[in-house]
């Protein structure tokens, strides 16, 4: 396996599993862009190539690979016929507290066989919870997770972090990011790709994401308000993002129908 990066990923209570499946894939390439807001962790059967936002990575048999979201992904099968995956879909704890490395992919070996077993038995049981096969995908990500400190964190990166949490409305550009933490839009654009997998603005836009889902689903303020605390006067170019970012209307979030 070629050498990986490491996600700065919130593994705490928060949480959610969304999809899952496990499929014989007809093609022996795969395309496909993640969802905003969306991660998606892969078990895969066979030796495959990953390719993610243009990077290459090369996997063995029973590897398990992190797919950042809203990234544009491609997976090559090494035999070159169909290969077997499972997969589900995921949202990140966004505490501050929760955050652990997790590696973009990792070999599991002969613990391999054993997950998907429990994995597809977790899907066997769908029709009556999603309980089972949401902890077998809790656990497989704890299982690879290291402590938060193996990250290398980049003192500019975490500087436009901190100045993203302070002020996530669409107000927010890469350029004001760059001049404020003293480097050039370039530079942060290849700094942010390195740590987090995503460009600055893609942070930006699931920043503002997580505060949205988080103010219509722990507060009782009117939507208007949260709006405009996320920095969208206009209420339909708030619900337009919403809907695009979180798959659903903030009402619908709101009543525990969507995201």
């Amino acid at each position: 396996m070629t050498a990986k990066r490491l996600y700065r990923i919130g593994l705490g209570p928060g949480l959610r599993t969304k999809t899952f499946g496990s499929f014989l894939s007809e093609d022996s390439t795969l395309r496909w862009s993640q969802p905003a807001g969306m991660w998606m962790a892969l078990l895969l059967w066979h030796p495959a190539a990953l390719v993610v936002n243009g990077e290459r990575i090369d996997l063995d048999d029973w590897s398990f690979a992190i797919v950042p979201a809203g990234a544009r992904c491609e997976l090559h099968w090494k035999s070159g016929e169909p290969g077997v995956y499972d997969y589900f879909g995921f949202v990140p704890d966004n505490g501050p507290e929760s955050g652990m490395a997790v590696p973009q992919a990792t070999s599991l070996g002969s613990a391999g066989p054993f997950w998907d077993v429990e994995f597809r038995k977790g899907l066997s049981r769908l029709g009556v919870t999603n309980e089972h096969v949401g902890h077998i995908a809790r656990a497989l990500l704890w299982s690879v997770a290291q402590p938060a400190d193996a990250l290398r964190r980049n003192v500019y990166v975490a500087e436009a972090e901190r100045l993203i949490a302070a002020e996530s409305g669409p107000r927010l550009k890469v350029s004001d990011l760059a001049q404020a933490v003293g480097i050039s839009q370039a530079q942060l654009s290849r700094l942010f790709v390195a740590e987090h997998g995503t460009p600055p603005l893609q942070f930006i836009r699931t920043a503002q994401a997580q505060r949205a889902h988080r103010l219509l689903t722990s507060t009782v303020e009117p939507i208007k308000a949260i709006a405009a605390e996320c920095g969208f006067p206009d209420l339909q170019a708030f619900n337009r993002f919403v809907r695009d970012r979180l798959g659903a209307s903030p009402r619908e979030i709101r009543a525990g129908q969507g995201a």
